[in-house]
């Protein structure tokens, strides 16, 4: 059986909860690189434990037998709404109940523990109605004319010829009958339009890294950004990441401190 990779792929542009899933996970992938860690533990899965970070906003680091870090729901929050409890489902699916200030470290990804998937999810949703509407324009920047037909046999003939154009084959179609039985009417195309969907398609994508805090500049003026308008964009970002930085170094110092560890 043969496989069309064309219809497929269509088939998941156009369905935006799984482009949107798809979005995210690769953005958990392009930006789980950004922490490294040394002298881990060996039973822990940095990479693991920095996805379920971005995502969640959070993961609890204790140690029963060996060390461990686990997702879960935190509760019971103090008058400065820090949690003190934490329901952890563990290997087995289990859950369990810690105290957090007793039982292990919170590591947080950010200073509220939002994690990095919200943002994604608004720019995936952004992203995927962008790139669906140029699509539509490139189908649509092929057809100079719309076709009126006046009768069944006339309109068959034409949709078959639309068909092809979709399809992106030449058609070419012989019938006097064809010719005597449609209107041709001449189409204006916008090609400012796509040039727009483009630029903001670009700006969606610079925005989504900007907001985390990676540069990724996207020039609005069509010419060479100047070492200046560099400079102002990269000051603009590092708040967010210096946050999420500082929040990973706090813990792990709790950890070292508290286990006896030298992770850096």
């Amino acid at each position: 059986m043969k496989y069309d990779f064309f219809e497929k792929s269509k088939k998941e542009l156009f369905d935006k909860n799984n482009y949107v899933k798809n979005y995210i996970n690769y953005m958990l992938t392009k930006t789980n690189e950004l922490f490294i860690y040394e002298n881990m533990p060996d039973n822990i899965d940095v990479k693991r434990m920095e996805y379920f970070l971005q995502k969640n906003g959070f993961v609890f680091f204790t140690k029963d037998n060996d060390f461990n870090f686990y997702n879960g729901s935190i509760f019971d929050f103090d008058v400065y709404e820090k949690p003190k409890q934490i329901n952890a489902v563990l290997q087995d699916r289990s859950v369990k109940t810690f105290n957090i200030e007793n039982d292990g470290i919170l590591i947080c990804n950010d200073f509220l523990m939002n994690g990095l998937e919200k943002i994604y999810k608004k720019y995936g949703a952004m992203l995927c109605e962008c790139e669906i509407t140029l699509y539509m324009n490139s189908i649509i920047n092929r057809i100079q004319y719309l076709i009126n037909a006046n009768d069944d046999n006339t309109k068959k003939n034409a949709d078959l010829f639309i068909d092809k154009i979709y399809n992106g084959e030449f058609s070419v179609i012989g019938s006097n009958a064809f010719f005597d039985g449609v209107e041709i009417k001449g189409t204006t195309t916008q090609n400012n339009n796509t040039q727009n969907n483009i630029e903001l398609t670009q700006y969606i994508k610079a925005s989504a890294f900007n907001e985390i805090g990676l540069n990724s500049n996207f020039n609005m003026k069509r010419e060479r950004l100047n070492e200046k308008e560099l400079t102002l964009n990269e000051n603009a970002i590092k708040p967010f990441i210096e946050n999420m930085f500082n929040c990973r170094l706090s813990a792990i110092e709790k950890i070292n401190k508290k286990y006896d560890l030298n992770i850096v």
